[in-house]
């Protein structure tokens, strides 16, 4: 700011001023004295004043004392700037001025300040400069060195007016300035501000003034006058009536009042605003509450927060705080739905021509999604409110264009072509349609499912045998087993179920002669499709129903349905029948986190007689495969199809298929009447015969024959007759397979669906709500909620709909015998009419609104505490559905549904899938620049990966999610990153990288109030622990995870009876080992175990190992070890043992030890080595130049634990020797280093630190060295807090650690201001600045942290200093220009600055112009006045602007 000519200047300054900066801008301009008298000056204002000018003051005042008192190095420094830019000659002040003129207006402006001397010195001053000047620069000067000689010479009667206007306005006083200022304002808002600055006193005055002119005046001048004055006199009574207001709360209430204001303005995020809100709306809702901030609005104008809460706190006034703040994020919403990435789709094809649009329309993309059609609704409805006649019809032209190619993409493809024939059988994969809906399988450019690299119990992990007791499964301990004989016969399915006795004989005699029948529908061949709807599933049902009693092993039922397609699709249902063996209790639950294989299910099964399974509904071969392998010898297979290869698969026999036909004509009769007992027998049969003895016909004629009553059955009966005779049906139905199409079904449902249309006024819509079903997936149960979302109605509405569709057979309420009351089903047939039937609009709404319910679904059983598997289990084909359809047409669901799934696939049996869905995640994430999303969907990866035992690949996913979330600041997002990498590190034993981990996440948790995460750590810590011995600090914290689950609710949660079970494990084989006969045994084990990690050759270490496996691949040989580290802690042989021995359980002595093998070939471990082999100082030297892989933080981690080692043992001359080799490769990380893991980064710091006394006992040069590289250390880490993470507190703190070390370190100290002045420690940051120049003057950085510091203090005149000298000795540097820009805008001259920052980006590389555009978004935060000013500044620099 310009310095203060008079006192009354001065207090007219601190009256202005907005912030921090501006005070501290003030402080600078004047010295100690001026700013005694004007704290005088202020201090005998505040005691006259009163109401919310006395806070202004009081505001002010305070700000001034506390900047003299805290930060008087900060002022005294920026007055040395000023001082230095005051020694310039006022030449060189002059053409500084002259640079930043944008315009003649300007010019003349200029002009008139300066006598003939000093424009004859600047016009000289301006050649010069030219002559040196090239480019843009050059042209600048010249044209404004015109413009002054033209004003010199041509309009030099110009010049000479505007010099006595000058004058003139320097002989006002003030009540002509302030008149002035009113006739110069161009809107209220103007008006406002000057009466929010302007004492009462000096504005009755003005008015006076105002009201005299007035009078004289005439026209637009009077009209103009009057406008103004109406405003005053508005502001002016609100501004009274304010103060009334608030003056008659007391003072102390009004403070409070404005307080409290105050505060709620600073909350931190909207929700915790509205919170706020609402806790004080008794105050703040309040006229009062409206009169205070008024206030503040008005005596802070540029606060644009202000501005935005008044019209909140109207809005919450007349509409409520929740509707208030819903409408406040609807508009924010919009606004970044625009600023994101399908929002600039949006935009794009709005604002393109029509060429440009239809070519965005066919390349598709983020333009054609569900989110898109929202924001292109929402942009249309906002357009349309606002008026604008030709925007509007274009905008409706658009959105037309759009909704056109958005209903060709949702509505699935038409029906296929018809293939020429081959002879060959169809497809045994072909669906009902739309394949992007029914057919879950991956694509061909899906990664093939890695099965058999699952972790799975199978023969080789766990031990049972036919009429065991117990399941034994190595790592999970025993399963105590009881059989309870199953007899899930589906009497839900037989219920009512007529007939077919000779089929059901026939289906016995061939389960007896092969052990397995398939049942198909006749004329079943290798080239016809069979027809569905014909009973398999009835049959099958009414057979287990009538010979449950032949198998004494129970009957077992397992929907297949077409969702399940392959080997590894299977697992739920290996899991379901895996469980009839073991005891559903507590522990029984933990088996949800296995997958079974094959032959452990066949081993559970057995031994309890023979086992009738039945398989209905198998769509592929494999399927067929994978069940049959998990059959105990002996067992009954009966399976139903539609398809001949998948029956042929069963026994690979003809014998084993039964076809099945249309009922016989006695068994229709049945049907009918079973359903009609009032049903005519001639009408049954004509009826029967005209539809073909079609079961699914039929049952459909009967529910309307039933709808219809009684005394028209006749009519009925003659009517739908009528209909097949005439071939009735729907017509073309261009979407469903002519093959899919059943006649006589068709005929019937045309019947039903008629008969729904004809009820009044509700016809078309009980006919909607019917075509609606088809949204839901094929052939799976759903619940009525999931119909009333659908419906649009209440739950009530939509039960009584679903009983009247149920009583004309167009669905079905599966019974409670069936394990699901309350849900209902359709049969495929009617599924497949109604989805055909839907017209293209419907099918895009009502799939939406299946997806949108399945995400809530999921969603809420994802945060239910704990976590709702069960039910997510019940409707996982209802979520799989909504999933392809989110794949397809919503990313941003895709990426939800997939992260609040991720456990669920995890632990149910669906690993295979979460690779699928998270591989499409992650593209959908990206595509959004979805941070967070992709981050989820990292970790979800990671623990896959884990899972499979994928250690490289997890680590590289948790250490990905990792950044995104601290970028975000999502601090649970990384605490549960960490809590994931801790439990990785503690399963390979590695106890430092899990103990920080771990430490790490802890806080964040405490942070979040997130007890589950604190428990999971403590889980992990107590597993630890355990797993090195150290039985008292496991045995603390597998009491704090008791604790904890006690206080939260989860005392009685399977994996908190688990840890107990797992708890009581430990104590039993920790008191065990103090017993004689045990610690025999354990002893016998240990020095097996002691001899195989003694062994140097690894391949006769395998050897061992597998030829004594039995004994050491066990719980005692894992304890032997145990114990054995306990008493040797830092033995680093044990804990490589330890590791590996797990490892070994985990997967095989084999694999295991071809991971080992692998990271035999580590670079770093064989640099290390090298290091050490090192026999003399010229060895070390040349290992130090041949081996980079001692440069990685990795090698500086792997000296230190060796040297822990050797401090254990007592070895004094190793330890010296490994501490001076370990302070060179601290040097070689610091000057070779590449990038590395921040928590690397860390871990070195700590080592020096934890170094530093040892060093000193060795050699005093020793600790100096050490100290100079633990001061690089934190360089290196403070970095890339800073750079990587935009930690800037963190990065802050490292550097400041790093001047502990070494505060002679001149780049830490400039390191360290950069950082002090990103955070607004202004005063702090000026005194590291010039201590560093006191230790490296000639440092290139010091002139831009010089330049930071003034513009983070928003001085213009240092800033033009600065610059100046920067641009004249190089023309072409970028800074130059940049900072020049800055000072133009904050000296008011934004254009003159937006074409010193177009000069700037000619000159600027990649990095320049990144680090540009972090410097303006920064500083857009400090200055909020100058935001969108500074957003046009970055525009400029991308060159996204004309300027």
């Amino acid at each position: 700011m310009d310095n203060p000519t008079s006192q009354q200047d001065l207090y007219q300054a601190f009256r202005a001023a907005r912030g921090a900066n501006d005070m501290l801008a003030l402080c600078s301009a004047v010295d100690d004295a001026a700013l005694d008298e004007l704290t005088a000056a202020a201090g005998a204002q505040l005691a006259t004043a009163s109401g919310q000018e006395a806070n202004a003051i009081r505001e002010r005042l305070d700000s001034l004392r506390q900047l003299r008192s805290e930060q008087a190095e900060a002022i005294e420094q920026m007055r040395a700037m000023r001082s230095q830019l005051a020694a310039l000659p006022p030449a060189e002040h002059h053409f500084l001025a002259f640079k930043a003129v944008r315009d003649l207006r300007g010019m003349l402006d200029l002009a008139s300040q300066l006598n003939d001397d000093e424009l004859a010195a600047l016009d000289a001053l301006a050649d010069e400069k030219l002559a040196a000047a090239g480019g843009d620069e050059a042209k600048a000067i010249r044209a404004r060195l015109e413009s002054l000689r033209e004003l010199r010479s041509e309009q030099a009667d110009t010049l000479a007016g505007a010099r006595q206007l000058r004058a003139q306005l320097a002989e006002m006083n003030e009540d002509e300035r302030l008149l002035l200022a009113f006739e110069s304002a161009a809107s209220p808002i103007q008006i406002m501000a000057l009466v929010g600055r302007t004492p009462d006193q000096e504005l009755d005055a003005l008015e006076t003034a105002v009201v005299t002119k007035l009078a004289a005046a005439a026209g637009e001048e009077a009209a103009a006058l009057q406008q103004r004055l109406d405003d005053l006199r508005t502001w002016r009574d609100r501004e009274q009536a304010a103060r009334r207001m608030l003056a008659a709360l007391g003072e102390e209430g009004e403070q409070a009042l404005v307080s409290r204001v105050v505060a709620w303005v600073e909350q931190t995020d909207w929700g915790a605003s509205e919170h706020f809100a609402a806790e004080h709306a008794p105050t703040l809702l309040t006229e009062a509450g409206a009169a205070a901030l008024t206030l503040l609005v008005m005596t802070n104008p540029d606060n644009e927060e202000l501005a935005l809460h008044q019209n909140l706190l109207t809005a919450c006034r007349g509409q409520g705080i929740a509707a208030a703040y819903r409408q406040l994020r609807s508009a924010m919403n919009f606004q970044a739905a625009l600023a994101s990435p399908v929002g600039q789709a949006v935009l794009a094809y709005v604002q393109a021509d029509d060429a440009a649009a239809a070519d965005l329309l066919a390349a598709g993309g983020l333009l054609l999604t569900a989110e898109a059609q929202h924001l292109l609704d929402d942009l249309v409805e906002m357009v349309a409110g606002q008026g604008g006649g030709d925007d509007r019809a274009r905008l409706a032209a658009r959105h037309d264009a759009w909704q056109a190619a958005w209903r060709r993409k949702v509505s699935g493809p038409l029906r296929a072509a018809p293939e020429p024939s081959t002879g060959t059988a169809a497809a045994a994969d072909d669906v009902w349609m739309w394949r992007s809906q029914d057919d879950p399988r991956p694509s061909a450019s899906d990664p093939t499912p890695r099965g058999d690299r699952y972790i799975v119990v199978n023969t080789r992990n766990s031990a049972v045998g036919p009429g065991a007791q117990v399941l034994n499964i190595f790592d999970v301990g025993e399963l105590p087993l009881r059989w309870q004989r199953p007899l899930e016969t589906r009497p839900d399915l037989s219920a009512g179920a007529v007939g077919r006795s000779a089929e059901l004989d026939e289906l016995h005699r061939r389960l007896a002669a092969t052990g397995g029948a398939a049942l198909v529908s006749a004329g079943t061949s290798a080239a016809v499709r069979g027809q569905p709807g014909i009973g398999k599933t009835v049959l099958a049902a009414l057979y287990a129903a009538r010979h449950a009693d032949d198998y004494p092993g129970g009957v077992i039922w397992l929907d297949v349905g077409p969702t399940l397609r392959s080997a590894e699709s299977v697992a739920p249902l290996l899991q379901k029948l895996a469980s009839n063996a073991y005891a559903a209790d507590a522990r029984s639950q933990l088996l949800g986190n296995l997958v079974f294989a094959a032959d452990t299910v066949q081993a559970l099964l057995a031994g309890h007689g023979r086992l009738l399974l039945v398989l209905d509904n198998v769509w592929s071969e494999a399927v067929v495969d994978a069940l049959k392998a998990a059959a105990p010898p002996g067992s009954a297979l009966l399976l139903t199809t539609r398809d001949y290869d998948v029956a042929f698969a069963l026994e690979r026999s003809q014998q084993a298929i039964q076809p099945l036909d249309v009922l016989t004509a006695a068994d229709a009769r049945l049907l009918l009447q079973a359903k009609l007992p009032d049903l005519p027998a001639d009408l049954a049969d004509a009826l029967a015969q005209g539809l073909g003895r079609h079961a699914q016909a039929l049952t459909l004629a009967a529910g309307a024959l039933a709808a219809r009553k009684t005394p028209r059955y006749a009519q009925t009966v003659a009517e739908i007759l009528a209909r097949v005779r005439n071939g009735r049906g729907f017509g073309d139905l261009p979407r469903m397979e002519k093959r899919e199409r059943q006649t006589v079904v068709e005929i019937a449902l045309k019947y039903s669906y008629d008969y729904l249309g004809e009820a009044m006024p509700a016809g078309a819509a009980q006919q909607a709500w019917f075509r609606a079903l088809g949204a839901f997936a094929l052939e799976s149960t759903f619940e009525p909620a999931a119909t009333a979302a659908l419906w649009q109605c209440d739950g009530a509405t939509a039960e009584e709909f679903l009983l009247m569709l149920d009583g004309l057979a167009l669905v079905q309420e599966v019974q409670p015998g069936a394990g699901a009351a309350g849900r209902w089903q359709q049969h495929a047939i009617l599924r497949a009419y109604a989805l055909s039937l839907q017209e293209a609009a419907e099918r895009q709404r009502l799939a939406e609104r299946h997806a949108a319910y399945y995400l809530d679904l999921a969603t809420a059983c994802y945060r239910a505490v704990p976590r709702d598997n069960d039910r997510v289990e019940m409707e996982f084909a209802q979520i799989e559905h909504a999933f392809a359809w989110c794949r397809e047409f919503s990313p941003s669901r895709l990426v939800t549904l997939t992260n609040v799934l991720g456990d669920f696939l995890l632990v149910r049996g669906r690993s295979a899938l979460l690779g699928v869905w998270g591989k499409a995640a992650l593209d959908a994430a990206s595509r959004l620049d979805d941070a967070v999303g992709k981050a989820n969907t990292l970790i979800s990866l990671g623990d896959l990966e884990r899972r499979l035992g994928n250690v490289a690949e997890a680590r590289a996913h948790y250490e990905g999610a990792l950044p995104l979330y601290e970028a975000e600041q999502a601090r649970l997002g990384k605490a549960n990153t960490l809590r994931s990498l801790g439990d990785l590190e503690s399963r390979l034993g590695n106890v430092a990288e899990a103990r920080a981990h771990y430490e790490g996440a802890l806080p964040l948790y405490e942070a979040e109030q997130d007890p589950v995460g604190k428990m999971n750590v403590f889980i992990g810590v107590a597993r630890m622990e355990a797993a090195l011995g150290n039985a008292a600090r496991a045995d603390e914290f597998y009491q704090r995870v008791f604790s904890l689950a006690d206080a939260i609710g989860f005392g009685q949660h399977p994996v908190t009876q688990d840890l107990r079970r797992e708890y009581a494990e430990f104590r039993q084989w920790s008191a065990q080992a103090d017993d004689p006969i045990v610690r025999a045994h354990l002893q016998a084990l240990a020095d097996q175990l002691i001899a195989w990690v003694q062994m140097a050759d690894l391949a006769e270490q395998q050897q061992f190992l597998a030829a004594n496996a039995g004994a050491l691949v066990t719980d005692a040989g894992e304890l032997a070890l145990q114990l054995l580290l306990q008493a040797n802690a830092n033995h680093p042989a044990l804990r490589r043992g330890l590791a590996l021995l797990r490892r070994c359980r985990e997967i095989g002595v084999g694999p295991a030890y071809a991971e080992l093998t692998a990271a035999g070939n580590d670079p770093v471990q064989q640099a290390v080595a090298a290091l050490l082999a090192a026999q003399s100082n010229a060895e070390l030297q040349q290992v130090l130049a041949d081996q980079p892989a001692l440069g990685d933080p990795a090698a500086t981690l792997l000296l230190a634990q060796l040297l822990d080692s050797a401090a254990a043992a007592q070895d004094g001359a190793a330890v010296t020797r490994l501490a001076v080799l370990l302070v060179i490769l601290v040097e070689q990380y610091n000057q070779h280093g590449g990038a590395a893991p921040i928590a690397q980064r860390q871990a070195v710091v700590e080592i020096c630190e934890n170094l530093l006394p040892l060093a000193e006992q060795i050699e005093p040069q020793l600790a100096a060295g050490l100290r100079e590289q633990a001061g690089w250390a934190c360089n290196r880490l403070g970095a890339a807090m800073a750079d990587e993470q935009q930690d800037h507190a963190a990065a802050l703190a490292a550097f400041s650690r790093g001047l502990t070390f070494d505060a002679g370190n001149a780049v830490l100290r400039r390191n360290r201001a950069g950082e002090q002045i990103v955070l607004n420690d202004l005063a702090a940051a000026a005194a590291d600045i010039e201590q560093a120049a006191a230790l490296d003057p000639d440092a290139p950085r010091l002139a831009t942290l010089r330049s930071d510091l003034a513009a983070w203090a928003g001085d213009s005149a240092a800033l033009l200093a600065l610059s100046a000298p920067r641009i004249a000795a190089d023309p072409a540097e970028a800074p130059g220009y940049f900072y020049r820009s800055l000072a133009q805008l904050f000296g008011g001259d934004p254009a003159a600055a937006r074409v010193s920052m177009a000069q700037s980006r000619q000159f600027t590389s990649a990095e320049q112009q990144r680090d540009g555009l972090d410097t303006l978004a920064k500083l857009a935060a400090v200055h909020p006045a100058h935001a969108d000013a500074l957003a046009l500044l970055a525009d400029v620099l991308r060159g996204d602007s004309a300027d």
